[in-house]
Parts: structure tokens; C-alpha cells; sequence
């Protein structure tokens, strides 16, 4: 873990000159009034974050380049719905030189626990105890969707054509790069039809945070429980369940051998449970067309998520791969 940590923070510095991981450290120390600065234990692609301790709490500074800001803004939304899960975070001035592009610097509140890619990799209980946990993620995970819901975006018409525009042509875009599996080309073009009603005025659109990853969300690691959620720089506003493929993608990994997929539907079945008494929705019709609508969102945002991720990292043709695009078969499995 901690070589992989350091060829991260390696890979960050590179290709600058200014300023140095040793000058961010003294920066840290500097703002923080820190007697000791250490990485932390886990890092960004975009970033260099530190643990900065201060008497007797601990203080984090992040280091982010130019086009992985923070918003001020999106970090208050993200806290009115989230509470103190969301760290509280300071923005101070810039480092470096516009030759090698400025860092902006942000000051953070802590919090406890590890992130889920650790806890996973220390997890080594009894299955009996391992699928509870397991469980109670899928709990916290719907508390998250809840929140969402309960505390809607305001967007108006202009807005959310816009955003539909956006989403659409990332769709044509994936269909046209799926030319060799005809199967899930159409797969794509009809979840196109679905976009009207998922950007209509009366259909809920949700702060998302963007980067829901195993390096994002913090737990306590003797039960799962989610205890920070850290990361907004990609922060934004979509329909209701765009970002639930986070949860399935999650239904998988804890499905350790990757083919019981009964396991995976009990997981999906305690994740609904939960959201639903968390959203005080008893009715089972409106639960069936709540899900029906979120699963249709969860699909758009599986997709054009990972298709503009992977066309950023190296274009459609990379997306494709040697072997296919099998994420798509056993996500929407």
C-alpha cells in the first residue's frame, strides 16, 4: 500500500518543477502550525494531499491542480444535504508558477475512519460477519440517495435542457462507438428515449457528487458504516439515481467470486429497502415506479460516465478494448 501511495505521489510530481512535494510539505506545516506533515495513506490521481497534526487533532491539506478545483459553492450544497460527512474546507492562495500551473491549496477538516479500499483490503472476518458489513454499507448507501431526495436541485427549464443536450450526445457518441456489438448499441440508443422524462420539471435532480469511488468514501472499518465522504471537485446536478451505479458496481465487488449474482440481488434488495423507509415511501406502486425511474437514470449514468472517463483517459478505441466492453454486460446484468 505504501509503494503504491508513493509512485502515486511520484507520478503527481513529475512533470513539475515548482512546486516540490518537500516545498507543499513545509507549506502545510507552515499554514496548519503543524508539528508533523505525512501523506495520506491514500491518494488522488489529481492531487497531493497531507495529514498535518496540530496538537491534539489533525488537520488535512490538499494540493489540486488547475482543472480539479473545489467549489466553495458545491461544498456548502454538498454539507446542507450531507451534514458534517462532508469535511469543512478553506480555500487559500495559490502555489507554484503559471509555467507549470498553479496548485490551489485547501485546508480540510478530518475525518475518521479509512476509505472503503482500505477497509476491503483489511477485511479478513468470517463471511458471517463480512456480509453484514456489507449490508450496513448498503444501509449507508441508501441514507446517501435519501438525502438527495429529500433535498432536491432547483433547475429551470433552459437548465435542464442543457444538461439533457449533454447527456444525449455522450450516448450517440457511445452507440457509435459500440458499432461492434450490436446488442448493447441498441441497449444505448433506447436508454436515449428515457431522457425526456428524466430531465422533465418533474423529476427530481440531485446534487451528485461526482466521484462516488473506494477512494471516496470513508468508513469505519469494524462495521462499514460511512463516515466521510471527501472528493467534490466533479460535483454536479442529474436525475435522481444517476450516480446508484456506484451501488452495483459495489454489489459486485462485495460478491467476491463475481458469479453469485443471488448474493448480489439480496445486497441490491437491503439497499432499496433502505431507501425507501429512509424516503418514507410505503406504497408499492410509487416504490415500483420510483425504481423504475432510477434504474433508467442508474444506466444513462453507468454509461456516459465511463465512456467520457475512458474517451478522456484514450478515446473511444481504448474504451473498446481487447476483449470488449464486458463492464457493460455485468453492471446491467
Amino acid at each position: 500500500m505504501l509503494a503504491y501511495t508513493e509512485r502515486k505521489i511520484s507520478r503527481f510530481f513529475r512533470a513539475r518543477t515548482a512546486p516540490t512535494r518537500q516545498q507543499c510539505d513545509r507549506y502545510a506545516a507552515e499554514l496548519t502550525k503543524a508539528s508533523s506533515v505525512m501523506p495520506a495513506p491514500v491518494q488522488g490521481d489529481h492531487s497531493y494531499t497531507v495529514l498535518c497534526t496540530v496538537e491534539d487533532h489533525i488537520e488535512v491539506v490538499s494540493f489540486r491542480g488547475p482543472k480539479h478545483t473545489i467549489s466553495d459553492v458545491d461544498i456548502l450544497l454538498a454539507r446542507d444535504v450531507h451534514g458534517d460527512l462532508v469535511p469543512s474546507i478553506t480555500s487559500h492562495r495559490r502555489v507554484g508558477d503559471r509555467l507549470d500551473g498553479w496548485l490551489h491549496v485547501y485546508q480540510m477538516s478530518y475525518r475518521s475512519g479509512m476509505t472503503l479500499y482500505q477497509a476491503l483490503r483489511l477485511s479478513t472476518e468470517e463471511l458471517r460477519v463480512t456480509k453484514s458489513k456489507h449490508h450496513c454499507f448498503m444501509k449507508e448507501l441508501a441514507k446517501y440517495f435519501a438525502r438527495g431526495w429529500r433535498n432536491p436541485a432547483v433547475m429551470d427549464k433552459q437548465s435542464l435542457a442543457s444538461s439533457e443536450r449533454i447527456t444525449r450526445q455522450s450516448l450517440i457518441e457511445l452507440s457509435e462507438a459500440l458499432y461492434r456489438f450490436p446488442y448493447l448499441r441498441e441497449f444505448v440508443c433506447k436508454l436515449q428515449e428515457k431522457l425526456p422524462m428524466l430531465y422533465s420539471m418533474g423529476y427530481s435532480q440531485v446534487l451528485l457528487h461526482g466521484d462516488l469511488s473506494l477512494t471516496n468514501v470513508l468508513v469505519e472499518p469494524t462495521t462499514f458504516c460511512i463516515s466521510g465522504l471527501v472528493g467534490w471537485s466533479y460535483s454536479s446536478t442529474a436525475p435522481f439515481g444517476y450516480e446508484m451505479g456506484f451501488m452495483r458496481k459495489m454489489a459486485h465487488i462485495f460478491n467476491s467470486d463475481g458469479l453469485d449474482f443471488a448474493y448480489r440481488d439480496d445486497l441490491e434488495k437491503t439497499f432499496w429497502a433502505e431507501l425507501f423507509e429512509q424516503m418514507g415511501i410505503i406504497d408499492l406502486p410509487t416504490r415500483s415506479a420510483i425504481r423504475y425511474q432510477a434504474e433508467d437514470a442508474m444506466q444513462i449514468g453507468l454509461m456516459t460516465s465511463n465512456y467520457v472517463a475512458m474517451k478522456t483517459d484514450g478515446g473511444p478505441l481504448q474504451f473498446m478494448g481487447v476483449n470488449g466492453p464486458g463492464w457493460m454486460e455485468v453492471w446491467l446484468r
